[in-house]
């Protein structure tokens, strides 16, 4: 009987036990294993950082139409899709806000689309972003062709191909894109279930989890207060606070803290995941800055440039070329499109002026192509070009040696 008698005693216990655990059991569901949108993904705040750090960059920087001139120099043409790329680009938004939402759609979702608007004499009046969600891309039947099915409202239509610019990432085929809400939909996933784990935890003030021992007589109605009481202690703004129990109870934590589980090495690493979606170093939405990296700040921007945007500019020029170019200048091939990025090259004052004075005595840029640079205006006079290591100057097409013609000047003086 005593075998029994204990055997009922750890059964009830048990189903006590289990009672306790179900009424405060938090389940938090991962779903990042599923595609996501845009609104639940830049809750995590370095990908929201990285891709505006990249979109909004890009948005930045201004881009021409250029003229290739018979001696191979280029020139900026002085034409109205200048304005219209780095002013305003139609009746109710920026040039900014377009290059802007271009890049971030493409990013997010695979396909960013620009549609382009001309008057009845083709020429280009204005340039509209469009959502991923307002552009169906049908195929033509039998052909290898495509169409471009557009519902945002006052555009609503069908397209053809040279209507729309389409900036298309990580395709198969150059129409269909992916955006890292598909491709990196498991680093996601792992970034939203870690916050809400970090939430639930700031919330409640640890990551209770345990067995409450109590003596066999204590009722239903005792256990409830007991576990309501257990949950206000653990809940936030109780810090410093000890945790006394009456008599006979036993609270045993069978769950880890923070600094067990690493918490801060949990969110370097989901960090990382986001950063290598980006194609962008961690240190730039917030990851930890590891000594050596970078020798400058003027090398950090430039594998910034190099490994991150530049591959996003090309795309976009080479674009623009194929859709913003009437078919004979593309004939010609001398009318390009290109970002300016002297911006992202410009270092401290003390370098920029160096890099300047060396390209002047090399004979490179002349003291008003400099003055440009540097957004001062230019004086009359100063557009010679300089070889400073030869003592010399190019006029007229040709150098001369200003140490050597001073010499013939005095001399002929004297012989006058």
């Amino acid at each position: 009987m005593g075998i029994f008698s204990g055997f009922s005693t750890f059964k009830a216990a048990q189903a006590q036990a289990e009672e306790f655990n179900a009424s405060e059991n938090i389940n938090i569901e991962f779903t990042g294993f599923s595609k996501v949108n845009r609104e639940v993904a830049f809750k995590l705040s370095a990908l929201f950082s990285g891709v505006n750090l990249i979109s909004e960059t890009i948005a930045s920087l201004p881009i021409y139409k250029y003229r290739i001139n018979e001696n191979g120099s280029k020139i900026r043409v002085k034409e109205n899709i200048n304005y219209i790329l780095n002013r305003s680009c139609n009746d109710y938004l920026t040039a900014f806000d377009l290059k802007d939402l271009f890049v971030k759609s493409a990013i997010l979702e695979g396909n960013g689309f620009i549609l382009i608007v001309k008057n009845d004499l083709g020429i280009i009046e204005k340039l509209v972003p469009l959502k991923r969600s307002e552009v169906e891309i049908r195929k033509v039947v039998g052909k290898d062709a495509y169409k471009y099915y557009v519902n945002k409202e006052e555009y609503r239509g069908i397209y053809e191909y040279y209507d729309l610019i389409n900036l298309c990432l990580n395709s198969e085929d150059g129409i269909h894109g992916k955006g890292i809400l598909e491709i990196g939909r498991e680093s996601i996933g792992l970034g939203q279930a870690q916050q809400k784990f970090l939430g639930a935890t700031i919330s409640n003030g640890s990551y209770m989890k345990g067995i409450l021992t109590t003596p066999s007589t204590t009722s239903k109605d005792q256990r409830d207060d007991l576990m309501a009481k257990i949950k206000r202690f653990f809940s936030g703004g109780n810090s410093g606070r000890v945790l006394v129990l009456p008599e006979g109870l036993k609270y045993q934590n069978i769950s880890l803290s923070p600094a067990d589980v690493e918490l801060l090495q949990m969110q370097e690493f989901n960090i990382g995941e986001i950063a290598r979606l980006l194609k962008i170093s961690p240190h730039l939405i917030g990851g930890e800055v590891k000594s050596g990296n970078y020798g400058t700040l003027e090398q950090s921007n430039l594998q910034f440039l190099q490994y991150t945007l530049l591959p996003y500019l090309r795309r976009i020029e080479e674009l623009f070329n194929n859709f913003l170019l009437t078919e004979d200048e593309k004939e010609s091939g001398n009318y390009f499109f290109e970002f300016n990025i002297d911006n992202l090259l410009r270092v401290n004052k003390s370098e920029e002026i160096d890099y300047y004075t060396k390209a002047i005595d090399a004979g490179i840029m002349s003291l008003n192509e400099v003055r440009t640079k540097l957004n001062l205006d230019q004086v009359e006079g100063l557009d010679i070009i300089t070889l400073s290591k030869f003592n010399s100057i190019v006029q007229d097409g040709k150098i001369v040696n200003t140490v050597m013609n001073e010499t013939v000047k005095q001399e002929q003086k004297e012989q006058q």
